[in-house]
């Protein structure tokens, strides 16, 4: 995510920045195969050197630490794929709520950059990969749930919500994006301390 971010914002990414990813990519991809949904994000970033040597650098690297720790194959969903998906989300909600704040923002900012009303910025880039790699963990653990199956997806949300507090000051005037992003920050809050009681309640 680190290297995604750096490449965003420069002109030209370098080679470091798929190798850092590639690394990243085959120690998560180690820890649980879920993270292989993760390698759709920097697709939207890099030229074709650089995803070659991502691609090349991840495949060797995880070749390398299976052969060290070969993980286990997960079992498929015991119950009907859009039953499980619909579980996965209803389950994990804020999850759910970010992607389509995520997907709102993206449809927001193509319209005003095609109307000329907004000028370019590389986050977007970073943000459809995000979206792409947390859609694609929730699919994977819609279909081979596990305990870690979505850490992925929920390791990215923070990240999202930074992307989506930069991209929307821009659109919103500043007393506006003041109020939204309180809101956000305090039913997020409320809903999380909720969550928590009923959770000690019934425990």
């Amino acid at each position: 995510m680190a290297a995604s971010c750096a490449a965003a914002r420069i002109a030209r990414a370098g080679d470091r920045h798929a190798l850092w990813a590639a690394s990243a990519m085959a120690f998560g991809m180690e820890w649980d195969i879920g993270f292989a949904a993760l390698a759709v994000v920097p697709l939207l970033l890099w030229d074709a050197r650089r995803l070659r040597i991502y691609a090349a650098a991840t495949l060797a690297a995880f070749a390398l630490l299976f052969a060290l720790h070969a993980p286990g194959i997960p079992h498929a969903a015991p119950v009907g794929f859009a039953d499980a998906l619909t579980g996965v989300l209803a389950a994990h909600w804020l999850l759910a709520a970010g992607l389509l704040g995520s997907l709102a923002m993206l449809v927001a900012y193509f319209r005003l950059r095609r109307r000329g009303l907004l000028e370019r910025d590389r986050l977007a880039r970073v943000l459809a990969g995000i979206v792409a790699g947390q859609a694609a963990t929730v699919l994977l653990a819609a279909r081979w749930p596990s305990p870690q199956a979505l850490d992925p997806a929920l390791m990215l949300g923070g990240a999202a919500a930074a992307i989506l507090w930069a991209m929307s000051r821009p659109i919103l005037p500043p007393a506006a994006h003041r109020r939204l992003w309180w809101g956000v920050v305090v039913v997020a809050l409320v809903l999380l301390l909720m969550m928590l009681l009923k959770g000690t309640g019934t425990g």
